[in-house]
């Protein structure tokens, strides 16, 4: 885990399901009601940690995680069965995301080459 985000939660639980479900995150490791370490790809780790509460205004900073220009459509779709008000700026093109409270997420990718 060489750089990661550690991103605070009021509903560890949730969360675990949202990225799981609706990122294509899956567990490595966790301390039940403490924390839970994701990853999605090599390098692409999150560390959820239990807190009492979440800033009702994220911190102005943003991670961005690689994807394929083909995964961005089912992830979309992914997002929207886990959080059906999810999704549409990825949808739509715009940036931004929704949820769990106060986490953004921004798919990116390059382009497939051309042949």
């Amino acid at each position: 885990m060489p750089a990661f985000v550690t991103l605070p939660t009021s509903d560890l639980a949730a969360s675990v399901d949202f990225s799981t479900r609706g990122l294509g995150f899956f567990e490595l490791f966790g301390i039940p009601g403490r924390l839970v370490h994701l990853r999605r790809w090599a390098s692409q780790d999150v560390l959820l940690v239990q807190a009492e509460g979440v800033p009702a205004q994220p911190p102005a900073m943003s991670c961005s995680f690689a994807c394929v220009l083909s995964q961005i459509a089912p992830l979309v779709e992914a997002r929207r069965a886990v959080r059906p008000d999810s999704g549409e700026a990825l949808r739509s093109g715009q940036s931004g995301g929704t949820e769990p409270r106060s986490h953004r997420n921004h798919p990116t990718g390059r382009r497939p080459r051309r042949r």
